[in-house]
């Protein structure tokens, strides 16, 4: 019988395949000072022997106004991003447009409220909420007091739970510091990525406009937003050059999970509205749409990125996908078990226990959304990434509405959203990445 380690002093510790760990800091290539509108440069430099853990690298920046009035987030500080590239070499790896609507709508359904009012409050810029209780009926105001605390101490008085979707405020000319996870591609890989390349990851990150990234003054123009000190952190690897050739032997592979968007127009008149999206992929996993006031989108007093239409204005009544010509699901999708089907998408049955950041009336409300899991679908032979094959194939959403909408909400503008599996490979002869979607 061997001797408990505790107690063995004759044991010696392996020596470490890793040599050292760093956390590293890259800083934009193409300037220091960024507004609105802008866009922002940033090169993951290649080092031998090392990888890079992406997946929970923090982009951080300050952020300060100089309009003349108080404006606040969107929603988190991802609402200043606008479209995110990410690319090797000239070779487009990842392209997600309208990336801070995809944020926005994943923290919805992907984040709890207490995580969106607690940790995400002080890192990301999420407002902290402010719950209400209502006040009670009485002659006046002593009569309504007393009711009230009486109210508390009986423990049934009426509260409010207040928004966990809002975003914080920056007066005028104050200055605060932000950081947010981004998502997709080689930010959700199943692996540290290969830091030795023959040429450095590039991640291209385009500001939203001032008038869309917040929410409060009319006349806020992109110079006037000042963005600084911006930094992707992220751990970097580095092991010993035997093992690094060891790993490097079984090739470099990378399954990532992505998004690609697109976008559509309902009529203010129509009843029904079909489109053909352009998400051609091997792994196509689920697909989500959202809704937006076609007029909100540019109005800087309007929430353009999260105040999406409701299930009632909308006058919701089915949905399908039509791919290739058949149908998915079987039965239409329907307004009673919407919010079924749109969890199902997100990988939760009805059976797991999983929190979300909106409420009840949010998500029949700003917080709607239409979205269908395709990861059911096998193609033939393939067991380990599930998914509809669509490379081959048209995809196109079916929806008929109750009735025509009136001028409000009017027009409709619906941001089609793909989720997909990426396999992203090194070639060994040109260390270099290739996409395959």
């Amino acid at each position: 019988m061997s001797l408990p380690d505790g107690i063995n002093y004759n044991a010696q510790k392996m020596d470490s395949a890793v040599v050292d760990s760093q956390l590293v800091e890259i800083q934009p290539m193409n300037g220091r000072t960024f507004n609105c509108g802008s866009q922002i440069i940033l090169e993951l430099p290649n080092r031998a022997f090392s990888f890079y853990d992406l997946e929970s690298s923090t982009l951080s920046m300050s952020v300060q106004n100089n309009d003349g009035t108080t404006v606040a987030f969107d929603s988190t500080l991802a609402s200043l991003i606008n479209r995110m590239q990410v690319i090797n070499a000239g070779s487009v790896l990842s392209d997600v447009v309208d990336y801070n609507k995809v944020h926005a709508f994943m923290m919805d359904y992907q984040t709890s409220r207490e995580e969106r009012i607690t940790r995400l409050a002080v890192t990301s810029g999420n407002a902290v909420p402010i719950d209400t209780i209502t006040v009670p009926a009485g002659a006046n105001d002593t009569a309504k007091a007393t009711a009230h605390a009486a109210a508390i101490l009986a423990g049934s008085a009426a509260i409010t739970k207040g928004s966990a979707r809002l975003g914080q405020t920056l007066a005028q000319f104050e200055k605060k510091n932000f950081s947010t996870q981004l998502i997709g591609s080689i930010f959700s890989s199943n692996k540290y990525i290969n830091a030795g390349l023959a040429s450095p990851l590039t991640i291209n990150l385009f500001m939203e406009e001032a008038k869309k990234a917040f929410k409060g003054a009319t006349d806020v123009v992109d110079s006037d937003i000042v963005i600084t000190d911006v930094k992707l952190q992220f751990q970097s690897i580095r092991v010993e050059p035997g093992v690094y050739n060891q790993i490097a032997s079984q090739g470099f592979t990378y399954q990532c999970e992505d998004y690609a968007t697109s976008r559509s127009t309902i009529e203010t008149s129509a009843t029904a509205h079909t489109v053909t999206l352009p998400f051609r992929y091997s792994k196509l996993k689920s697909v989500y749409h959202l809704f937006f006031k076609q007029a909100d989108l540019i109005k800087g007093d309007k929430r353009s990125q999260t105040a999406r239409v409701s299930l009632d204005d909308l006058k919701f009544q089915e949905y399908y996908l039509n791919i290739a010509g058949s149908k998915f699901p079987a039965m239409n999708v329907a307004g009673f078990n919407v919010f079924e089907k749109l969890m199902q998408s997100l990988g939760v049955s009805g059976y797991d226990s999983h929190q979300i950041s909106v409420s009840d009336v949010e998500a029949k409300g700003e917080a709607f959304a239409v979205g269908l899991d395709l990861e059911a679908v096998r193609n033939k032979g393939d067991t380990l990434m599930s998914g509809a094959s669509t490379i081959d194939s048209s995809v196109a959403p079916v929806f008929t509405f109750s009735a025509a909408r009136a001028t409000d909400p009017g027009a409709i503008a619906v941001i089609h959203v793909a989720t997909y599996d990426s396999l992203i490979q090194m070639d060994p002869a040109t260390r270099l990445l290739v996409l395959s979607t």
